[in-house]
């Protein structure tokens, strides 16, 4: 019988210099492995920045100055190479022993050495990659998984913007972001609508609305935003568009709170009529923070740091207005 193990090393506050290492269970020749008839593979996260830190010290000590990042990637790599690996290797063994398994096949490689990284949540997180298996980045590589730049939903211009505001809350600073956030607002709000709805698909529309035709309590969101549709089709008069259906693929947008659809949301397949004119009606703030904003700040708010304005405390030097300076709670953990 395999087992799986992992352990999550979170740093509240990471020195200056620093790099996060990440490990992949494997099995000898594969990269996955069966555990109670279950396909497994995970990884374990180790924060290496004290390890860092000592590496530069005693090179300042003997010849005045740090380690290049080559060098230290190269110490790095011989400490896992020398230490980290063997020490798991030998906790495995044991874990075999007392499992009472025939042959040890829990087999841990190093993959990559990390700039920084921010976990939002399980299996929701984005890294920033200076070293893959061996091979080192010039710049640093985003790596983005399960987050709003790898959903198929989000519209591409989004996506790269996204892109980033991650690359920047990682590496760079808060000042950078604010700015990334402003220039996409400005681009978000020029965009024609049919560019940023949602897209999604519809498959309960039917159980969703009674024998008199109304909503049910509890209705899904996007069968509110269908029947909303469909209902002003047939206010409408209008038989040249098909109302939407079960199997659609179909796009939402939230409207103004004054519209003359009734709702807070509307969806459509292809072809709006113009006569509608609803472009006037929707709530492209509400499109924008839902859609970009929000994905920003649940990564932006774990380092306290703005997303409308940043305070400048030289502004308030001859000034009797008191001095407002947003401090960073926490860090990720970062390298030079």
């Amino acid at each position: 019988m395999n087992f799986q193990l992992t352990k999550d090393f979170t740093v509240n506050k990471a020195p200056d210099m620093g790099a996060t290492y990440v490990y992949d269970i494997e099995v000898e020749d594969t990269h996955t492995f069966f555990g109670n008839d279950i396909l497994l593979h995970n990884s374990i996260y180790v924060y290496l920045g004290d390890v860092v830190e000592i590496f530069h010290q005693k090179n300042i000590e003997k010849t005045g100055q740090p380690y290049t990042i080559d060098e230290t990637l190269d110490l790095l790599d011989k400490f896992c190479e020398k230490v980290i690996q063997p020490k798991l290797a030998t906790w495995y063994d044991e874990m075999a022993v007392y499992l009472n398994s025939m042959e040890n096949k829990m087999v841990m490689k190093r993959e990559v050495i990390a700039q920084a990284v921010m976990w939002r949540a399980k299996k929701k997180y984005i890294m920033s990659i200076i070293d893959n298996e061996g091979v080192r980045y010039a710049h640093p590589k985003i790596k983005d998984v399960g987050v709003e730049t790898t959903a198929g939903a989000t519209p591409e211009f989004v996506k790269e913007a996204l892109y980033n505001c991650y690359r920047i809350m990682l590496t760079g600073t808060n000042p950078e972001l604010v700015k990334e956030i402003k220039r996409t607002k400005k681009e978000f709000l020029e965009k024609d609508y049919r560019e940023y709805s949602f897209p999604i698909s519809i498959s309960d529309l039917e159980k969703n609305i009674d024998n008199n035709g109304n909503l049910v309590k509890g209705a899904s969101w996007n069968a509110k935003a269908a029947y909303t549709f469909n209902k002003m089709l047939e206010k409408s008069g209008i038989t040249y568009i098909p109302p939407i259906k079960s199997g659609d693929k179909i796009n939402i947008l939230y409207l103004k709170a004054s519209n003359p659809f009734g709702s807070e949301t509307i969806a459509y397949v292809e072809d709006i009529p113009e006569e509608w004119n609803l472009g006037n009606f929707v709530d492209k703030g509400k499109m924008f923070e839902r859609f970009f904003l929000n994905p920003v700040k649940s990564f932006s708010d774990y380092l306290s740091w703005h997303t409308n304005q940043v305070f400048d405390p030289s502004i308030y030097e001859n000034s009797d207005k008191p001095k407002k300076v947003r401090k960073r709670k926490s860090e990720v953990a970062r390298s030079p």
